[in-house]
């Protein structure tokens, strides 16, 4: 087999590596906090009265934004964090809670991605690294609007890559903010009105929600489609469209 053969295979299976390597972190977390931790004896009840407990706390909101640093570095996946924020605080104040501590989150590994730099990022996840940073850096707000949007990487990822390149923290922010924010709401109201709906037993609201999610399943699939039509517009070489399709399903930038 050639040297091109050997290295025609390695850039196929390196846009695997990051993700599966995200996965396994997070399975092996999650099984060891389980394990190593009163967790596995808890009921349902349980969860639900500490649940509560955490609510009423006097420093429940430092608690809810330390959670967020930390499960975003951890890899714990950020809609699962904002869907249960919804479940314990509602909707008020679980969708501030929730923008509070995504953009804190955001903002942190931003920071820690500059002090990488791009060379240190580019071993651990690949050329990948060098297509979103030149995305990102290209188009400033705009992309890190429309990739907050339509996600082409795992959040941190994103975070990660944004500190290293050239973007502006000041138009990274206004991006993510803008970007977050509707996901933000629909996932808080609607983890918190499938919470009431499942406590009080009501068929009916479940059958709401459940069209609804097909709904915006929908809507996220049509969103996303404009977007990538969008992304090829702006790309400066004719391979525009063909480069945001490889992003998004993280294969390295084609050549040419």
């Amino acid at each position: 087999m050639s040297v091109r053969s050997h290295a025609g295979r390695g850039s196929r299976l390196s846009p695997w590596l990051l993700p599966a390597t995200v996965l396994l972190l997070f399975v092996a977390i999650a099984a060891a906090v389980w394990m190593g931790t009163p967790l596995h004896d808890m009921t349902i009840d349980d969860f639900v009265d500490e649940a509560e407990r955490l609510a009423e706390a006097p420093l429940a909101p430092f608690v809810v934004l330390g959670i967020y640093v930390v499960g975003v570095f951890l890899l714990v996946p950020l809609t699962a964090i904002i869907a249960a924020t919804g479940v314990v605080f509602g909707a008020w104040p679980g969708v501030a809670y929730a923008f509070i501590g995504s953009m804190l989150a955001a903002i942190l590994s931003f920071g820690v991605g500059t002090l990488l730099g791009g060379d240190k990022l580019r071993r651990i996840a690949g050329r990948r690294v060098d297509d979103l940073s030149r995305k990102v850096a290209r188009t400033g707000v705009r992309a890190v609007l429309a990739i907050r949007l339509v996600p082409v990487a795992p959040f941190i990822v994103v975070n990660l890559v944004a500190g290293a390149s050239a973007i502006r923290l000041r138009d990274y922010a206004i991006g993510t903010a803008i970007g977050l924010t509707p996901g933000i709401l629909i996932k808080v109201v609607f983890a918190d009105q499938l919470a009431q709906a499942f406590e009080t037993s009501d068929d009916a609201l479940l059958t709401q929600l459940g069209i609804a999610a097909v709904a915006l399943i929908a809507l996220g699939w049509l969103l996303k489609r404009g977007l990538r039509r969008w992304a090829a517009r702006q790309s400066d070489d004719e391979g525009g469209e063909q480069e945001v399709r490889a992003l998004e399903r993280g294969e390295p930038r084609p050549p040419g």
